[in-house]
């Protein structure tokens, strides 16, 4: 019976890593399109399991909105500006936040 694995890819980080290695000279468009990802993916999947196991899938994923409360996060309610200023500098929020003030 062979064993299987599957591979999670916390896509942005992975992105900003390889963004990072490359100190700036990364050209995401030349570079993805030639980079044969199911090679890289089998190759972490037998290194990790020392050969044992053979991978079925990798699931590429990013998270876009923040989807929970972290700790000592600014109580919405009585410290809105504060967590006006963290949500500010994600991109996403910020926009929602300017359109949100312009309702007002």
């Amino acid at each position: 019976m062979n064993k299987k694995v599957c591979i999670f890819v916390d896509g942005e980080n992975f992105r900003k890593s390889i963004v990072d290695i490359f100190k700036g000279e990364f050209d995401q468009e030349k570079y993805l399109p030639k980079t044969n990802w199911g090679r890289l993916y089998d190759q972490i999947a037998k290194d990790v399991t020392q050969g044992s196991y053979e991978r079925v899938r990798t699931y590429w994923y990013v998270t876009q909105e923040l989807d929970f409360y972290p700790y000592n996060f600014p109580d919405p309610e009585n410290e809105t500006e504060e967590l006006r200023k963290i949500l500010s500098k994600h991109e996403p929020y910020n926009k929602k936040l300017e359109n949100q003030i312009e309702k007002t």
